[in-house]
């Protein structure tokens, strides 16, 4: 689509997305927990190419662009275009049972500000301490060659979620069964003007369901079932100004960022934080399977 007239009398000529590219075969990794006495930590990538400790070796989503412009050389100097992320979570959801009923159930679903509200997703710090370019997906600056600019943008979503959590009302531990989660995100253009403004472009919207189901043999957790459906909508997109999204990558404010709210909401879902509903019984329920500890 073109052209794009920006504020100060700036143009962007033409924009040409190339259709974004995946790999969403899951990888199911089990990795030692910190604490020897604990079982296993499940890493679940969308991407098929992992380490031995299960870290993603390629990207299960990447976006590029063709952004044409006939800048000066100072306006090349003053301006950039940048990728924005946003995301939407309609469900995340982990529960755990023990080996028989009476050892109960336990789980945690995401919701108040995790659940169907934008969130920002950014890279973020190992530690998950901040974003390393917030609010922009990531840190690296955009590549030009003369007077365009190739903005690139890749993404992996991956989890990481212990495989025993001690049922209190029990005293009994219960053991992973089944992690199930749905996004949809944006993937969109911005410029940024000299002084820090944005103004939003022309992006991509994609969505991505996971699912993990595990059996126990022998106190070993197994993969049962995995998915991982990762799809693209079928063209480009443009957020019309107005719109709370627009409103976003314009100003997002202090708003959530995804990887870190999600973090904490998981390592302490036990609180009585309102993004996080926690339940824990003392008896099986739902469509557990009958095979599930052997």
């Amino acid at each position: 689509m073109s052209p794009f007239n920006l504020r100060n009398g700036l143009v962007v000529d033409e924009i040409r997305f190339a259709a974004p590219k995946t790999n969403s075969s899951p990888t199911a990794t089990f990795v030692a927990h910190d604490d020897a006495g604990r079982t296993p930590v499940l890493k679940f990538t969308t991407s098929s190419d992992t380490d031995s400790r299960g870290d993603a070796l390629s990207n299960g989503y990447s976006i590029s662009a063709l952004c044409k412009t006939r800048f000066s050389p100072q306006q090349l100097r003053d301006n950039d275009i940048r990728f924005m992320q946003i995301v939407e979570i309609s469900e995340f959801s982990v529960w755990y049972a023990g080996r028989k009923s009476a050892d109960g159930m336990l789980g945690y679903a995401f919701t108040g500000n995790l659940w169907q509200t934008p969130l920002l997703d950014c890279v973020t710090r190992p530690d998950l301490s901040d974003a390393v370019n917030r609010p922009y997906y990531h840190g690296q600056p955009t590549d030009r060659i003369g007077t365009d600019f190739f903005p690139v943008m890749s993404d992996t979503p991956g989890l990481r979620v212990t495989t025993d959590e001690m049922n209190t009302r029990t005293k009994r531990w219960n053991f992973l069964w089944k992690f199930k989660s749905k996004a949809a995100f944006l993937s969109y253009l911005v410029f940024v003007h000299k002084d820090g403004s944005r103004e939003p472009l022309m992006g991509w919207r994609w969505e991505l369901e996971r699912l993990v189901v595990l059996r126990w043999r022998g106190g070993a957790p197994q993969i049962y079932n995995q998915m991982s459906i990762l799809k693209p909508d079928a063209r480009s997109t443009i957020v019309a100004p107005g719109f709370q999204t627009h409103n976003i990558l314009v100003n997002p404010g202090t708003m959530a960022i995804a990887n870190i709210a999600g973090n904490a909401a998981q390592s302490n879902f036990r609180s009585s934080s309102p993004d996080v509903d926690f339940k824990e019984v003392d008896y099986y329920f739902g469509d557990l399977d009958e095979n599930f500890w052997v």
